[in-house]
């Protein structure tokens, strides 16, 4: 229903949250004693971090993956309940300097996360570049206008996920710093 005066209408809810340290160093340290960070999948061809990774990942993923998108969806006024079926995909992206991900939107998930285990300080690259999802909508604009349209750039730090629809168009700057544990997390409902 549209209101008097200002209406946004097509809104893109993403959402920024913190992870509980307890469980974040417990995953972190798991997933760096009991994984090949390098090479993650090498203990099979379908390997996911949340379902096929040591105890403490499993518990992350109990205590503070599934919760994360609970919340999501009730901000948005969905009940995660009224899903029996749901389930998630997760892995590790790369670790090291030069490692990007090109524009992508994730086809089939209808919700998207990256939970930011262990990042560097600032500067080293690697942000999440999100974009306007409207296609073509930016098309003989002039510039003062371009505010509108600007792409949303997120400078990930230890201990903070974002999560966002899945038909959101994104993509990460190359990485420049030594080590970085990124977690996406894609759910299907």
């Amino acid at each position: 229903m549209l209101k008097s005066g200002l209406n946004n209408l097509w809104p893109t809810p993403f959402y920024k949250g913190d992870i509980n340290n307890e469980y974040l160093d417990n995953a972190v340290n798991s997933i760096l004693q009991e994984i090949d960070i390098d090479n993650p999948g090498v203990q099979s061809q379908r390997f996911d971090i949340l379902q096929d990774g040591p105890g403490q990942v499993i518990e992350f993923r109990d205590k503070v993956v599934w919760p994360a998108f609970e919340t999501y969806l009730k901000e948005i006024g969905i009940d995660i309940k009224s899903f029996p079926n749901r389930w998630i995909r997760s892995w590790i992206t790369g670790t090291r300097n030069g490692y990007m991900i090109p524009v992508h939107n994730l086809n089939g998930a209808s919700v998207s996360a990256v939970f930011y285990l262990m990042c560097e300080d600032k500067d080293k690259g690697g942000e999440l570049i999100a974009v306007d999802p409207r296609t073509n909508a930016n098309r003989g604009y002039k510039d003062e206008f371009k505010s509108l349209f600007a792409n949303l750039t997120y400078e990930p730090k230890s201990g903070e996920y974002v999560m966002f629809p899945s038909y959101l168009y994104h993509h990460t700057t190359v990485f420049k710093g030594t080590l970085r544990l990124a977690m996406p997390v894609d759910l299907f409902l």
